[in-house]
């Protein structure tokens, strides 16, 4: 099985440039408190990985074969998952990038919705990169490459735009590429999202997405390597199928007091990714959690997996890859579990 959300074709790319070479800011000191206060607000769910790292050439698959799961395999599983919106256009964005070092990756995302067909759950959000002082971006060129394949322009917040359209699985796709700066590439599934990451990098703000108040953050260690937060969004119960809120549905599992999600790789064991769910019900049991398809799932047998209380309300289980099979198992449970739930 290959992860379909690092190998997902986008439908529709929108290259924004800030004019000509002399406008692209220069680089600055972008921190991950930083990058995250350019979410909107209401962002529902962040993948991040920590540099540095070599942007890659193409996204990993996993290794077919053999039964053996390289701790290399694991880590490039990881590391790309912010940055799946790069996959774009054939990985054309890919080998124009491929190389630079990578100081943080981040992606943010809301308003998860039903596929039309198969594939991941639409969603609006956006990928950030910023590159470290020794890469820089040449815009130009990145346009040069894209441009022949585009079938209209426009302009976001006086940025010029190149679209392209792809249409995959009957849903029409929409990713925004973005060039803000000669160390940062966003590239986005939601023209308001991109907006909205472009105009509150440019006047900054003091109220941030997903505050340092929510209680995720509280298990999560922001130097480790790979990690991820989703705070729900009640708002989203009818529309968002991952929602826990609503009753059952076609990629949840039903909590009305669900509060939120977060994993982590590294800490004691750093070889093990840490996943832990919280609940406002101080009684919830680990077989009435989303970890219940990690300890029931034939699926999962390749994925070794200890359970435990993290207080009330709160269930960790922490995990290692036995099999190939069973770190594709864990990547596709992973993305539900963060609002990229993948219909088969």
């Amino acid at each position: 099985m290959k992860n379909s959300r690092l190998t997902i074709a986008c439908s529709l790319i929108l290259v924004c440039l800030c004019g000509q070479s002399s406008a692209f800011a220069a680089p600055q000191a972008t921190d991950l408190e930083h990058v995250l206060s350019w979410l909107p607000l209401d962002t529902e769910t962040v993948f991040v990985s920590n540099g540095p790292f070599t942007f890659p050439a193409t996204f990993p698959e996993s290794e077919r074969g053999t039964d053996k799961v390289r701790e290399q395999e694991v880590d490039r599983l990881l590391q790309c998952l912010p940055m799946a919106l790069f996959d774009i256009k054939e990985g054309r964005l890919l080998q124009q990038l491929k190389g630079l070092q990578v100081q943080i990756a981040i992606e943010g995302s809301r308003h998860a919705r039903s596929p039309n067909g198969l594939g991941e759950q639409p969603y609006e959000g956006a990928a950030i990169v910023v590159f470290a002082p020794s890469s820089q971006i040449n815009p130009h060129a990145v346009l040069q490459k894209l441009e022949r394949k585009s079938t209209r322009s426009e302009e976001i917040e006086g940025v010029h735009v190149l679209v392209f359209q792809q249409e995959m699985e009957g849903d029409l796709l929409t990713t925004y590429a973005a060039f803000p700066g000669r160390d940062v590439a966003v590239v986005a599934s939601n023209r308001d999202y991109l907006r909205m990451v472009l105009t509150r990098r440019k006047n900054g703000t003091k109220k941030r997405a997903l505050p340092d108040s929510l209680p995720e953050w509280r298990v999560i260690d922001r130097n480790a390597p790979y990690f991820g937060i989703r705070h729900y969004d009640r708002n989203q119960a009818q529309s968002d199928p991952s929602s826990p809120f609503g009753g059952r549905k076609a990629a949840n599992f039903p909590d009305e007091r669900a509060v939120g999600f977060a994993f982590s790789m590294g800490g004691t064991n750093p070889r093990r990714v840490s996943m832990t769910y919280f609940s406002g019900d101080p009684t919830m049991k680990m077989e009435e959690s989303p970890f219940q398809v990690l300890a029931t799932s034939p699926d999962a047998h390749g994925i070794d997996s200890e359970f435990q209380s993290a207080g009330p309300g709160a269930l960790r289980v922490s995990c290692s890859f036995k099999s190939v099979e069973g770190l594709d198992f864990f990547i596709f449970a992973l993305e539900g579990f963060m609002g990229h739930a993948i219909y088969l």
